[in-house]
């Protein structure tokens, strides 16, 4: 993953991107991504702001009203205008608290200044939003994989429940968001243990 960080890092610097987004199925190291990529960027002497798509998910008793379940993969398990919305107040330079933390926000729009929006949510989003639009995914195995080892320990989920979610929520992956991928300018495969560069903008954005 360093190679790579390092390279999309150069990227930004380059085509001073302000605004970047990050995205992808579930387990597939969005999160990670973005921990690694601010701090290169961080070293480099940038002032990383970071907003995650999940602080705009609809809660549990907004979910009672449909009919099917729903994941984190569908659009409609967000509250959209509202996540656009801030980001809209950020480009104008207007801060804010952050839904769940309140931890203040405020871009000034200084030339060593970045905004990371993370997180499945901002796959629904307008890419004219950002300067820089990253995909990340893993193949379903892969992340059933993954999904499996961090739902059975840290959540403490049975096999059965776990393998029932994961279904509903790697077909609406696949109905919803990976049809996008190639509208984006980074677009990378995790095999979980290596981090694949399937494009990469040739010239400078």
């Amino acid at each position: 993953m360093e190679k790579t960080v390092k390279k999309i890092s150069q990227l930004i610097g380059t085509a001073q991107c302000s605004f970047i987004r990050i995205c992808g199925n579930g387990s597939s190291g969005k999160t990670l991504l973005a921990n690694h990529l601010s701090k290169e960027l961080q070293a480099k002497g940038f002032t990383i702001h970071y907003l995650s798509t999940d602080d705009y998910l609809l809660d549990g008793d907004a979910k009672k009203q449909f009919t099917s379940i729903i994941t984190a993969n569908n659009p409609i398990s967000y509250f959209l205008p509202t996540l656009v919305r801030d980001i809209e107040m950020l480009k104008r330079n207007m801060p804010f608290l952050t839904l769940n933390d309140h931890n203040l926000l405020h871009y000034k729009g200084d030339h060593n200044e970045l905004v990371i929006v993370e997180g499945i949510g901002a796959s629904f989003l307008d890419k004219d939003l950002f300067d820089l639009s990253i995909f990340i995914y893993t193949t379903s195995q892969v992340e059933f994989t993954l999904r499996m080892k961090r739902d059975h320990f840290e959540r403490k989920l049975s096999t059965n429940d776990i393998i029932s979610r994961f279904k509903t929520r790697r077909s609406e992956f696949e109905r919803f968001i990976l049809p996008q991928k190639y509208k984006f300018d980074i677009i990378l495969m995790n095999t979980g243990s290596h981090l694949f560069l399937e494009r990469f903008p040739q010239d400078p954005l």
